[in-house]
């Protein structure tokens, strides 16, 4: 009767302490949890603020040269310089800050800038932010060890001289010149306040 009180005991404390044990490791698992998530909130932070200088950077760049190109000859004349001198802007600032940055829109003036089904899918989470006057905020995707950042693009005043309706915005000459330059242009008809398109730049993965 001793012994069994004793055996009864010991197993009682062994259960005791299988417990105890049982849920320190919850608890520590738990903790490590929300460390790990802590760190991942700051990472994408630490990439949201990289994408976001790269594309402001380059915005920067080709918007100085539009609007000097603006002052010098017009909208047909920035037409002309964006036909020529945009993406290969956008390509330098691409070596310069060493990340692939493009411009994408569902509504293309140059064909090389149409966006892939994939992409589509952010320029159009753009729009339904917009429609339901949300902060339209840039989006981070991580995929095959690269992070891809997505902001988007909206049109003002200026962008409606080249983008706005062809009969009430466009200039005569710049109708002319878009027919001439961008047979198959797609990038007219809209109004300010909307998404024109995203900025796509895609960083390797810190690890």
């Amino acid at each position: 009767m001793v012994k069994f009180s004793i055996m009864n005991k010991l197993l009682l404390l062994l259960i005791i302490v299988a417990i105890l044990v049982s849920c320190k490791n919850t608890e520590k698992s738990k903790k490590v949890e929300e460390t790990n998530k802590e760190n991942a909130v700051n990472i994408d932070s630490v990439y949201l603020s990289k994408g976001a200088f790269y594309a402001k950077n380059t915005q920067k760049v080709l918007g100085k040269n539009l609007l000097k190109a603006m002052k010098k000859g017009g909208p047909e004349y920035a037409l002309a310089f964006c036909n020529a001198k945009a993406m290969p802007l956008t390509d330098s600032m691409s070596v310069h800050q060493q990340v692939k940055i493009s411009r994408i829109s569902d509504k293309p003036r140059n064909s090389n800038n149409k966006a892939t089904a994939e992409q589509e899918k952010y320029i159009n989470a753009f729009k339904k932010q917009l429609a339901n006057n949300e902060k339209v905020k840039p989006i981070l995707e991580k995929k095959d060890g690269k992070i891809h950042f997505y902001a988007a693009i909206i049109t003002n005043s200026i962008c409606l001289k080249c983008h706005g309706d062809v009969a009430k915005d466009l200039d005569e000459k710049v109708v002319k010149s878009l027919a001439s330059l961008y047979p198959k242009d797609q990038a007219v008809g809209y109004t300010s306040n909307q998404i024109r398109g995203a900025w796509h730049i895609v960083m390797d993965k810190v690890e």
